[in-house]
């Protein structure tokens, strides 16, 4: 998937990019105005936001601008409420025009393509209405990148296997949705995604939960503990599918580039962080958010290395604004802090995190700090997660569910998908 920039198209190129320019822009008019979609509910292949959401990062067109302004980038100037508008109510085509030209001008937009038509797989999946779309997108910047010598092509192989399987899924979803299109007035058609079945490693017991639930019409309040049990479990079992396989991609990922595996290690099994917190974090007597027992992981995992870190000290990396007469008090500040991160009481922002974790990686000669983020990230993620689905579960299906026991057996899980891909690496020898 080789890309070029606007500026390196051919006359003929150059003239065949203004034609579909002006076509797309024919088609807006006032009572049809441009409008950024979001992705379609899809636990196989969920929206691209979604999953930057789950890391914290917004990816609307706002933010983009933001992260420009920040990084000194220039970029034609559109209006705070035209970039709220495009997701919204839509643009007139001002705006689309300037919005299309600052993506065809970016090095790493998929111009030659777009020209050409080369890859099938984007008007596949606009068609078919997927969320690949949006995925694609992200695939075509990683391979772009591949080929810049001024980046740290150590660091991008870490997700190789990541957009490896990304780019499978769309193709998989892509595939189904088209089969399940032109089958409309099929109604034997399987209610629950036959792609789980075929693709991913779901036990069965679960998709059959599903299949029933969504075939038949019944009252929730009707059903016994044990059925809401079973149906809140299979459901998250099926929507985190595709976050457990992007996690132990780059795990594996992150693993191999640093040559950290080995089949004889204890008996087979990968030693990873993230494979460690969550074996720590769904213990049912561990009563900490996963956040706190990513930290635990890595305090055992230095102790285990001669370095003890106590909560006080790695408080130590947290900067906070406040004044203080003494050194103690300044450490006592920190610790607040980071009981209350534990707690979830009070998250820290996207810049305060990075800067204790890079201050925390410095002070350890851990290099990899954007790979200590991302743990980082997922970790608070998943806690997010777990307050959102208990507040949901509660309206759905009352309050006497304990969610948490449900929530650790699915996230228990996850060591499946790890090993999965590990293994996957070795038999791929």
């Amino acid at each position: 998937m080789m890309t070029k920039s606007n500026a390196s198209l051919s006359e003929e190129d150059k003239h065949q990019l203004e034609i579909l320019i002006d076509d797309s822009v024919s088609t807006i008019t006032k009572e049809n105005k441009f409008k950024i979609q979001s992705g379609y509910k899809n636990y196989f292949l969920p929206p691209f936001e979604e999953m930057m959401s789950f890391l914290n990062i917004k990816c609307d067109l706002s933010a983009l601008y933001k992260h420009a302004e920040v990084s000194g980038i220039s970029l034609p100037q559109i209006s705070h409420g035209s970039l709220h508008q495009l997701h919204h109510q839509g643009v007139g085509k001002g705006v689309y025009k300037k919005l299309i030209n600052t993506l065809i001008s970016l090095p790493s937009f998929p111009t030659q393509s777009l020209i050409k038509d080369k890859d099938q797989w984007i008007d596949r999946s606009d068609s078919a209405n997927s969320n690949a779309l949006s995925w694609f997108g992200g695939i075509y910047q990683y391979n772009f990148f591949k080929t810049d010598k001024n980046l740290d092509q150590h660091e991008l192989a870490f997700y190789q296997y990541l957009m490896t399987f990304i780019e499978q899924r769309c193709q998989q979803d892509i595939a189904y949705l088209e089969q399940r299109n032109n089958k409309i007035e099929d109604l034997m058609l399987p209610k629950v995604n036959p792609c789980f079945s075929n693709h991913t490693q779901i036990d069965n017991v679960h998709l059959v939960v599903l299949e029933e639930v969504l075939s038949e019409a019944f009252d929730i309040n009707l059903l016994d503990e044990k059925k809401k049990i079973a149906i809140i479990e299979a459901s998250l079992t099926c929507e985190y599918d595709f976050l457990f396989n992007c996690i132990a991609c780059y795990e594996v990922g992150y693993m191999v580039t640093n040559n950290l595996l080995n089949i004889d290690s204890d008996n087979k099994k990968a030693v990873s962080t993230i494979y460690l917190m969550m074996d720590h974090y769904t213990q049912l007597k561990n009563d900490e958010t996963c956040f706190h027992s990513f930290w635990k992981v890595i305090q055992l995992t230095l102790k285990d290395n001669g370095i003890d870190l106590s909560n006080r000290k790695l408080a130590s990396f947290i900067q906070i604004n406040q004044h203080t007469d003494s050194f103690n008090s300044l450490n006592d500040a920190q610790y607040n802090v980071l009981k209350k991160w534990f707690k979830q009481q009070d998250l820290p922002s996207n810049d305060k995190l990075r800067s204790f974790v890079d201050s925390f990686a410095e002070s350890i000669g851990f290099g990899w700090t954007n790979h200590f983020l991302l743990m980082a990230k997922i970790a608070l993620g998943f806690d997010t997660l777990l307050n959102q689905k208990s507040e949901q579960v509660k309206n759905s299906f009352g309050s006497d569910i304990d969610v948490t026991a449900i929530w650790k057996r699915v996230l228990g899980r996850y060591s499946e998908y790890y090993l999965y891909y590990f293994h996957q690496h070795f038999s791929g020898k």
